[in-house]
């Protein structure tokens, strides 16, 4: 099940990942071999609530978010909407396996988006196998995302869900030079909800039981302080669950 490049900047399959994959549920190239890309790429802006392109559409360019959140969804056939992953500064977006997109690409906020034909990218990436590479990279890490959300919505407590997408973003900050503690939700909570297979009072009575439990600290409604990241990966990885059947059994 394959949507965009870049979607693993939100999720991955386990704590490893985390750290090996990096992401949405994604990663910025800035020596790579993708960078040549962008010399002379156009650069799009679209307003809060605009698509980049809607499920259905013929794949025309392969993008690279430059400022602004982007959310990728499907709807489903009973009238609720998934949100696969969330895209940031630096992350690709538009290239799949199939001719037509296969998702929805959403600016949540004002957006700024660098844009290359796709056909440039097939006749560079067969010119380049380092660009190829890249690209087969990308493409790899987003299934390892997608598989790890599906992993995380069919086992996991609202708890852990919580936890993995916390974490997700705080290695997210720390791959990019970027405070790893403070976590800034520029997502609503619906997003979230939408994501993690919660529904938005789940989400926001799981995060005020996170803040009393010190793991982290409700700074602002979308600001959010990672108190202890020991306790928060154990959390994602079931262990306090565990924990505390063990407790219940003596």
């Amino acid at each position: 099940m394959s949507y965009q490049l870049a979607a693993a900047s939100v999720d991955s399959g386990n704590s490893e990942s985390l750290e090996g994959h990096s992401h949405p549920e994604g990663h910025s190239h800035p020596d790579g071999a993708l960078r040549k890309l962008w010399k002379d790429s156009s650069v799009r802006l679209f307003k809060a609530g605009q698509h980049v392109f809607r499920a259905g559409d013929a794949q025309l360019d392969l993008y690279k978010v430059v400022a602004g959140t982007i959310r990728l969804y499907k709807n489903l056939k009973d009238g609720r909407r998934q949100v696969i992953g969330f895209l940031f500064a630096g992350d690709l977006i538009g290239l799949e396996l199939q001719p037509r997109h296969l998702c929805n690409a959403q600016a949540i906020s004002s957006a700024s988006l660098q844009s290359v034909p796709v056909a440039t990218v097939h006749a560079l990436a067969l010119a380049d196998a380092g660009m190829l590479s890249e690209l087969y990279a990308s493409l790899s890490n987003e299934m390892a995302a997608v598989q790890g959300l599906a992993l995380t919505i069919g086992r996991a407590d609202p708890e852990e869900r919580l936890a993995r997408f916390l974490l997700v973003l705080s290695r997210r900050n720390q791959r990019h030079g970027r405070d790893p503690i403070g976590i800034d939700l520029s997502m609503p909570r619906s997003d979230i909800a939408d994501h993690l297979g919660l529904t938005i009072e789940t989400v926001s009575r799981t995060l005020t039981r996170l803040a009393k439990l010190r793991l982290i600290k409700l700074a602002q409604r979308r600001s959010i302080q990672i108190l202890d990241m020991n306790a928060l990966e154990a959390l994602m990885d079931g262990l306090r669950r565990t924990s505390r059947r063990g407790r219940n059994k003596r």
